[in-house]
């Protein structure tokens, strides 16, 4: 430690090597060969579930891709495979492997990664019934959503904290690192 800088001095210098240096938040990748280095080549496939069936226009599903190497180890590999529909238009493939609805109809869903292809058959029915609002789906989204709760309280922070100084009220909140 340097003698001529006192302690308290140095905590600040500290705080900020350390946000400065602090990690950053990992993604999956979107270039394919990295993709397709992480994914690895897997002995077999494994989707579930390994088959869809979607009744009506609310209704929806998530896939997930298990991979199982030569190894005997087991990975999740759903962020890493390509999926397409076909035939396109019978359901819409979100990211995450996320089927949704859009006709009435049958289709195939074609994964593939680490050079192992999967098929799963979906079929969607139901698409024409009435869906009358319910409250699981309708109200109760409603309530929850971001536009539904009130705004946080917006009194001074001289009042909320009780004390009369008006500097109080107009200093921002500080962030102190021990």
């Amino acid at each position: 430690m340097l003698p001529s800088l006192p302690r308290l001095r140095l905590v600040p210098v500290v705080c900020a090597a350390l946000l400065a240096a602090s990690p950053a938040v990992a993604g999956v990748p979107v270039d394919p060969a990295e993709r397709k280095a992480i994914a690895g080549q897997p002995a077999s496939l494994e989707i579930a579930p390994g088959e869809v069936k979607l009744a009506g226009v609310r209704d929806a599903r998530q896939l997930v891709v298990t991979g199982k190497y030569a190894d005997g180890t087991v990975r999740d590999l759903t962020p890493f495979s390509d999926a397409k529909v076909e035939p396109a238009g019978v359901v819409e493939l979100q990211e995450g492997l996320f089927l949704r609805p859009k006709k009435n109809g049958s289709a195939t869903l074609v994964i593939t990664v680490g050079g192992k292809e999967a098929r799963v058959p979906v079929t969607v029915a139901g698409m024409e019934d009435a869906h009358p609002t319910s409250f699981r789906y309708s109200v109760i989204a409603a309530l929850t959503s971001a536009s539904a709760t009130p705004a946080p309280a917006t009194a001074p922070r001289a009042a909320r904290t009780g004390s009369s100084s008006p500097s109080a009220a107009s200093s921002p909140p500080r962030i102190t690192c021990n």
